[in-house]
């Protein structure tokens, strides 16, 4: 007799289906990975296979140059149920430390697999990763994850330690919620063959790690954030009218689009292809497909935790027109950032992607507040369907002043241009 269970392929995508069919699935997928995947930390097939699960098709070699580790994990490696993705032990990266599961009263079925063990720190003030297979002069998202779970016992949380990727500063981590998962990324440009990832012991608590992953970008992507003198980190990545996390497979690039939805607003959506290309910053085609206008009015605002004023920020901003407008029907709005118009008249690409990006950095604010107002001639109210913003990473070893001849500080760019 067929047992049905749920399973997830891809980010909200929920399939009913066959215990027997979920075996099938799994073996066809494992057979094809164990030709195609590199033996020690990098996924990186040599051809490309396609393979079908319940008619979503995944071509292997877009798994080229991942790497995915499951830190504190004793076992070698295992296929991970949303992603189809291939985790490693962390044994081959790195000699110190301690593997701990998470406590069991913290486990429950939304805590992914990668989460439900750690490595810890006790001893040392550096402990570094070393990953290896790193491809030269070339731009990686890299991602750090760290849940508590009560790991040692001691209901230590709050805990406070310093990541670096080499010599750099990444990131403050500060954990104070045991049952929270707490992320981190990155958009790193790799100037050897090999990248390290250090936990830093600042005397707050004894660092810890849960999962560390790599993943290439295409070259020219965030070129102008992302080279070999600037590094950023990400503050935020939204997918606006969106109910569902989107990612790999739909993000080629295993970014994570987190859905943000508002009351005071309307989504708007098409099933029709939007076209990005000749993009810089290439947002998957799904997110694209979705967007938000205001519910009432002709004015559409949200906002932007910065954290310090300190904070030297850079954000995108994505519009696609999902509607064909005709007659008279037109939609422009201009675009400010706490008062202060960074573009005026902007009108949305149909079916295309256009996007604003600033080309320089921006500070000043620990919140940042953006409008959208539609223009006294526009029939229409202002829409929007993502936007990312990224905080400069500070160099130890910067090359050179990457916006050396810029003229404006805060200088914000369509596509066209």
């Amino acid at each position: 007799m067929c047992r049905t269970l749920s399973h997830h392929l891809g980010e909200g995508t929920k399939i009913w289906r066959c215990a027997a069919e979920e075996m099938l699935d799994r073996f066809l997928l494992l057979f094809a990975m164990s030709l195609m995947l590199a033996p020690v930390n990098s996924q990186q097939p040599s051809t490309a296979v396609k393979i079908i699960l319940n008619g979503a098709q995944i071509e292997l070699s877009s798994f080229a140059g991942f790497i995915s580790i499951d830190c504190g994990n004793a076992n070698s490696k295992y296929l991970d149920p949303i992603t189809k993705m291939s985790y490693v032990s962390d044994d081959q990266f790195i000699d110190a430390g301690s593997n701990f599961d998470i406590s069991p009263e913290y486990i429950n079925s939304t805590v992914p697999v990668k989460e439900l063990n750690l490595r810890s720190f006790p001893e040392g003030l550096r402990n570094c990763y070393r990953l290896k297979n790193v491809s030269q002069n070339r731009a990686y998202l890299v991602r750090a994850t760290f849940m508590y779970g009560n790991y040692d016992g001691k209901n230590s949380s709050p805990t406070k330690f310093d990541l670096h990727i080499g010599v750099n500063h990444w990131k403050t981590i500060v954990v104070s919620d045991p049952s929270a998962i707490y992320t981190v990324e990155a958009l790193s440009y790799a100037t050897a063959n090999l990248t390290s990832v250090c936990l830093i012991n600042t005397g707050s608590g004894t660092p810890f790690i849960s999962s560390l992953e790599m993943r290439p970008l295409k070259e020219g992507y965030y070129g102008e954030y992302v080279n070999a003198s600037q590094s950023v980190v990400l503050v935020t990545r939204r997918n606006m009218g969106a109910s569902d996390t989107v990612r790999f497979p739909d993000d080629p690039y295993d970014r994570v689009w987190n859905p943000s939805d508002d009351p005071s607003w309307v989504t708007l959506s098409t099933d029709l292809k939007v076209d990005d290309a000749d993009n810089l910053f290439a947002p998957p085609i799904i997110v694209l497909q979705t967007a938000v206008t205001p519910a009432t009015g002709r004015q559409l605002d949200f906002s932007c935790d910065a954290g310090s004023p300190d904070e030297n920020l850079y954000h995108v901003l994505y519009f696609t027109e999902l509607r064909l407008l005709t007659g008279n029907a037109t939609r422009a709005f201009n675009i400010t950032r706490n008062g202060d118009t960074r573009f005026s008249w902007y009108t949305p690409p149909y079916l295309s992607c256009g996007y604003i990006y600033s080309a320089e950095p921006f500070d000043g604010y620990s919140r940042y507040r953006y409008v959208l107002d539609a223009t006294s001639n526009s029939t229409l109210p202002p829409i929007i369907n993502a936007f990312e913003v990224y905080s400069l990473m500070q160099l130890t070893e910067a090359a050179t002043d990457s916006v050396d001849g810029k003229t404006s500080r805060h200088y914000l760019s369509p596509s066209s241009n």
